[in-house]
């Protein structure tokens, strides 16, 4: 039997589009559920594989990074509405295109939305077959459009985020397995924790399990390094029922856990996966799953989430060791200019105030001459470390320069910027560095400014830096604002 469509999303600010979109669904298909929707935040996660988002390509074009990141987490199906003059956004995207100038658009949305034979795949899902794992078992009464959003499913876990893989693997893979539950926690080697990074339950969970509470089923899973199945259907070979905290706000005995591995590093533990709830097959309709849930079909998704969830890891250190100052820890120059450009954008965007300090470590050279290179490198990581403990967690700190570091302070005008440059100063000065028996005073001058709209980002870094100066050349050690 074909799979069928329970609801079309339809994404359009245009109400003539809008309008024919709901006659053409309301016509031809047969009880579907039309939704009409203006903006990206609208979009529900729970979709099923079987609905479809017809999204219109001027919104896409509008408002590119919002639109774009939801239609690629759309679990189901998406056509694009186009015409000559919206444009189009890259093919992943979509699967279709609906072309709305075109005077039959309406049947071609018609035999869109209509299930399809059994059997034959397209040219493109055949195309598309490598990027999906060789045993992901896809179920043979399956229509085609299924078919593709499987193969979707493992492109789009290939990322480089984190974050955006735990949300295919939330909101695309489990569903497709037909959990009702899920939940994905990552390692924290450090702390020898596993962290909760989201789930789907109705509950509240625990947010950190510690690995060494062997007597709970996911932390067993976990150090055996073993898919952990009970599909309640008593077939050979599934694992018996363990004791579950908890097992009676579940309505089935089904689960799964997944421990994602990574093989290339000796099958390390990076995250587990908890799948449970799902329905039976039902014989007499539609299949539950797109995905047969068998142990070697969710050790082949493993491997895949794990291969990606490295990839982002190792992409997110070395993006993050390339952005650090390896003396301070702090951000270096590129981060700084970077972030400044961001920061300007959203202040002229939002009309919120910006504020930068620029510091300079008062007598660098003096010390470099009298002590050694090796003094002079202490003396800037305890200034930075001082520096970094003043400011919050929203502002960027960097190292710009020898002995020069700058500080972005978003929502902060001039007045509380001046108080924490103040702060910084007497934190700096507290206590003396010690160096071989001898003891070295640290000092530092200090400009403030706040941006001024009609200011570039360079423009804004000069006149901060004049002030900087004006400290200097009025005695150092001591605060100087720039006033636009």
């Amino acid at each position: 039997m074909g799979a069928t469509v329970s609801q079309v999303f339809c994404a359009t600010a245009d109400s003539v589009v809008k309008g024919r979109c709901r006659d053409a669904v309301s016509t031809y298909g047969n009880g579907l559920r039309f939704r009409s929707v203006t903006s990206a935040n609208e979009l529900p996660n729970g979709v099923s594989i079987r609905d479809w988002l017809l999204v219109d390509a001027r919104l896409l074009r509008e408002d590119a990074q919002a639109w774009s990141d939801r239609v690629d987490r759309f679990a189901g199906q998406v056509a694009l509405l186009s015409d000559p003059e919206s444009g189009a956004p890259p093919a992943s995207h979509r699967h279709a295109t609906i072309d709305l100038a075109q005077p039959n658009w309406e049947q071609r949305l018609a035999e869109m939305l209509a299930p399809r034979p059994n059997g034959g795949q397209s040219k493109r899902t055949i195309r598309r077959a490598a990027s999906a794992p060789s045993d992901c078992r896809l179920d043979p009464n399956e229509s085609v459009p299924a078919a593709e959003s499987v193969l979707r499913i493992a492109a789009n876990l290939n990322s480089l985020n984190h974050d955006r893989i735990v949300d295919v693997v939330i909101d695309q893979l489990a569903p497709a397995f037909g959990a009702r539950h899920s939940s994905f926690f990552a390692v924290d080697a450090r702390r020898g924790i596993l962290r909760l990074r989201r789930h789907t339950h109705s509950h509240p969970i625990d947010s950190t399990v510690p690995l060494t509470q062997k007597s709970w089923p996911m932390i067993q899973a976990a150090i055996e390094r073993e898919v952990r199945l009970n599909t309640d259907t008593g077939e050979p070979g599934h694992d018996a029922e363990v004791v579950r905290r908890f097992s009676h706000r579940y309505h089935s005995r089904r689960y799964a856990i997944v421990p994602i591995l990574c093989p290339s590093r000796g099958n390390e533990l990076l995250a587990v996966l908890n799948l449970a709830d799902w329905p039976a097959p039902d014989p007499s309709g539609p299949a539950a799953q797109t995905i047969a849930c068998t142990r070697e079909t969710l050790e082949q998704w493993a491997q895949l989430i794990g291969r990606s969830w490295w990839n982002a890891g190792e992409h997110t250190r070395l993006m993050r060791e390339a952005g650090t100052d390896a003396l301070t820890g702090l951000g270096n120059y590129r981060v700084f200019t970077d972030r400044l450009a961001q920061e300007v954008a959203r202040a002229k965007r939002y009309r919120t105030p910006l504020s930068m300090i620029l510091l300079d470590v008062d007598s660098l050279k003096q010390v470099n001459d009298t002590h050694g290179h090796p003094a002079g490198d202490v003396l800037l990581k305890t200034v930075a470390a001082r520096l970094a403990d003043e400011i919050r967690h929203i502002d960027q700190g960097a190292r710009t320069g020898g002995d020069e570091f700058a500080v972005l302070l978003p929502n902060t005008d001039a007045a509380a910027a001046r108080a924490v440059a103040e702060r910084v100063i007497q934190q700096v000065r507290r206590r003396p560095v010690r160096w071989q028996g001898q003891t070295i005073q640290p000092a530092v001058s200090v400009g403030v400014g706040q941006y001024d709209p009609d200011l570039s980002p360079r423009e804004f870094v000069h006149k901060v830096d004049q002030s900087l100066y004006a400290a200097k050349d009025s005695g150092r050690n001591r605060v100087a604002l720039y006033e636009s």
